[in-house]
Order: C-alpha cells, then structure tokens, then sequence
C-alpha cells in the first residue's frame, strides 16, 4: 500500500458527520435560546415603539402651544374638537379643518405629512371599529381631554358637573385651567375611553393594561395608569377647573 493510499484511508476513517443524537441536542439548544431571547426582543420593540409615542406628543404638544400664542391662549373647541384637532381627515368622514396640524405647517389633507400625530404603536381598537387603528379613521392617534374641549350631553349623576363644566368652555384660556402641572391634556386615543365612566375600558397599545401615554397641560409627559371615572386623583385630574370639584359624584 502506497503512502497516498494509507494517507486516504486515514481521512477517509477521520471524516465523521453530525450523529442524530447531536442534532436533537443541537436544535434544542436553539430553541431553548429563542424562547429566551424572543420575548426580550419583542419587549424591546415594545419599549421602543412607546418612546417614539411619547416623542411623537412632545412634539404636537409644542405645535398646539404654537396655536395658544396664535389665538390668545384660547382652546380649539367645538363638537369633535376631541379627535378634529390635529393630523388628518382620516377615513371616518370627520373634519378637513385641523388648526393643530396647520399651526405646525402640516397638510391636514395629506396622511404622510402628518404622520407625527400617528403613535408606531396604534393599533386602533377604537369603539365600534376594532379592525382600524386611530390614526387611520381619526386621522390622529392622539385624543384631547374631552372636559377641555366639548362635552357631549352627559347622564345622572354627572348632569349638574357637566352642564357647569359647558359654562365655561367658551373661549376658554390656558391661564383660566386649574393646575395645569396636573392636569392630562392629550395622549393615545383610547385614553379617553379608558377614562369615561359612560364606555367600557379602553384597548391599550404599550403591552402594559391600563397604561397610557399621556401629554400635561404644562407640557410634561408621563407614560401612566389611567383610571376609569376618576376625576380628580393623587395622580393627576381630568377636571379642568377645581371650584367644581366639590361637583364630582363619590364612588
């Protein structure tokens, strides 16, 4: 036998592939690292989608505070004025005219040039409409404390509260709202339904139940717990005037 034969014998005898036993061993360990590492990653991506929601209000924050100095401190009100604010004409048929868009030099008629009022985590869940996010049939992800700016004819026992609340909203200023450091003045839509003792709680986007990204009336922000039918909390009020505080029915 040559050396050359000798030699491929060797290599030949040396060659060994994977054993099924390895495979398994192999393939599990991969799983195994998956399980661990997907739910880490899809936490992430959570996290991350929430801090460009929260960037994303800061920034229409400083747009709506470009509209106060514009028009006296006062409030954009009106029916609607709610979700009619910023963004877009949506696909729901509401309102073309958004001051807040138009004050930050947006084009309400057009969804890419508003796409700042869009959070990259809507995933709608609006009432009646699960299958659209808010930005879409809205025309914003964002929804305005409804108390600051129209007040749709409410029931017992929040009849006299309201009725007073309606009072004051014409040309209602930021100056004449009660702390202002306190009080929610926008944040992701379902925030409003979450709040309202009148609908059922509200479908959250951050992975965290009950949770919002919400806008103060002073401009700071907070990623928090919203709870439903309270008024006026340890946390922060609803209620934009506090001499009708003693108006808010008990528990």
């Amino acid at each position: 036998m040559t050396n050359q034969q000798k030699t491929t014998g060797i290599n030949r005898g040396s060659t060994k592939g994977f054993t099924l036993v390895e495979l398994l061993v192999v393939m599990a360990i991969i799983s195994l690292l998956m399980a661990i590492l997907l739910p880490a990653l899809h936490k992430s991506r959570t996290i991350a989608k929430r801090l460009r929601c929260r960037t994303n209000i800061r920034q229409v924050y400083i747009g709506y505070d470009t509209y106060f100095h514009d028009n006296n401190q006062r409030f954009y009100t009106g029916r609607n004025a709610n979700i009619e604010w910023g963004g877009w004409e949506g696909n729901g048929g509401l309102a073309q005219y958004r001051p807040i868009s138009l004050a930050m030099h947006l084009d309400p008629n057009s969804e890419t040039s508003t796409k700042i009022f869009r959070c990259p985590a809507d995933t709608g869940g609006i009432l009646g409409l699960p299958q659209q996010t808010a930005y879409d049939y809205y025309g914003t992800s964002y929804q305005v404390n409804t108390l600051l700016v129209w007040v749709p004819r409410p029931g017992p026992p929040y009849t006299k509260l309201y009725e007073e609340i309606k009072e004051k909203l014409p040309n209602l200023t930021r100056d004449e709202v009660s702390e202002r450091s306190r009080l929610l003045f926008f944040g992701d839509a379902n925030w409003v339904t979450q709040w309202n003792p009148f609908f059922p709680a509200g479908v959250d986007w951050h992975g965290k139940a009950d949770y919002y990204n919400m806008v103060f009336l002073d401009g700071h922000t907070e990623f928090m717990k919203i709870y439903k039918g309270v008024f006026v909390g340890d946390d922060y009020r609803v209620l934009p005037f506090k001499d009708l505080d003693e108006l808010v029915p008990g528990p």
